[in-house]
């Protein structure tokens, strides 16, 4: 029998994402499980841009919003992490090096389809814990709070 009693929540802030945010928290309800919400932003090849610290900024003020405001509205544990480089290896290593049990993804962050995006095929060819992969409600029109 699996222990689901820490779940990472992979976001890229996309309807896809969202909806396994919804699943994820509704599982952690009914476990008492620890939640981290992590958002990876990918490795850029140029030289360092000068909005980086801005981006930067600007997403973990988004993402610690989500976390605080979920973890206070459903009395769960939720950290929010954001780290960078290639999406699908930050994502397998944290998992490796973090005890995660169970992962959420959005199937699909770049359209309203159900079909699996690169990131979360490759993630799920490379770790070892079960992957729930959640697809978007293309009927529901669903935006952050934040």
């Amino acid at each position: 029998m699996y222990s689901f009693n820490n779940i990472l929540i992979a976001t890229d802030f996309s309807p896809a994402a969202w909806q396994a945010i919804k699943a994820g928290v509704a599982l952690a309800k009914t476990r008492s499980a620890k939640i981290v919400l992590l958002h990876v932003y990918p490795d850029r090849d140029e030289s360092i841009d000068k909005n980086e610290e801005t981006h930067y900024q600007n997403i973990k003020s988004k993402i610690s919003k989500i976390a605080g405001e979920l973890s206070e509205d459903n009395d769960l544990s939720i950290d929010s992490i954001i780290l960078k480089g290639n999406v699908p290896n930050v994502i397998a290593k944290y998992i490796k090096e973090n005890n995660i049990n169970l992962v959420l993804m959005g199937a699909n962050s770049g359209n309203m389809d159900s079909h699996l995006g690169s990131h979360t095929t490759l993630v799920i060819e490379s770790i070892r814990a079960p992957v729930m992969v959640i697809p978007p409600l293309v009927a529901e029109n669903v935006e952050y709070a934040a």
